[in-house]
């Protein structure tokens, strides 16, 4: 595909559309921005595909999905959404989508790691909001979300 392989891409497309879609709504607030994030993000993929290299992006797959959480994120900050972390947390728990494979993992963690996790991932919250919302140090929210990753990197 970095040559600018359409069927590639288009094989891509049909494999990850879901996907991308799936992270884009848990962590928009309406399906119109998580349909236009989901086009950024396969326009992006298709304009940066020459620079993709797996030894400094991971798979394929983890490359898609970074790109659409990233852009999720950037265009939930430029809304300024006003919705509060312990808000987020709780729309948080009932709507991470099932697709995203990581699921069962998220679930065999402890719970303020995985609420961590989906804060961090999903509400695009940074460690130093995440302390707020559990009221602990920043430095301890950092090892939560660490470990958290390193206990799902372990399982995978």
């Amino acid at each position: 595909m970095g040559a600018g392989d359409e069927h590639a891409f288009a094989q891509l497309y049909q494999l990850l559309v879901g996907t991308v879609f799936g992270i884009a709504r848990a962590i928009l607030p309406n399906t119109t921005w998580a349909e236009e994030v989901s086009e950024l993000v396969f326009v992006d993929v298709w304009r940066t595909a020459c620079r993709y290299s797996p030894d400094h992006h991971g798979g394929g797959f983890e490359w898609v999905m970074a790109i659409a959480h990233r852009h999720a994120v950037d265009r939930l900050r430029s809304t300024g959404d006003t919705r509060s972390p312990h808000d987020m947390l709780e729309q948080l728990t009932t709507s991470v989508p099932e697709q995203t494979g990581a699921q069962s993992g998220l679930v065999a963690l402890p719970p303020i790691q995985r609420e961590s996790l989906e804060l961090a991932y999903y509400g695009g919250l940074t460690y130093t909001e995440i302390s707020e919302v559990h009221c602990i140090p920043a430095d301890k929210a950092k090892t939560l979300l660490r470990d958290a990753l390193i206990s799902l990197r372990d399982r995978g």
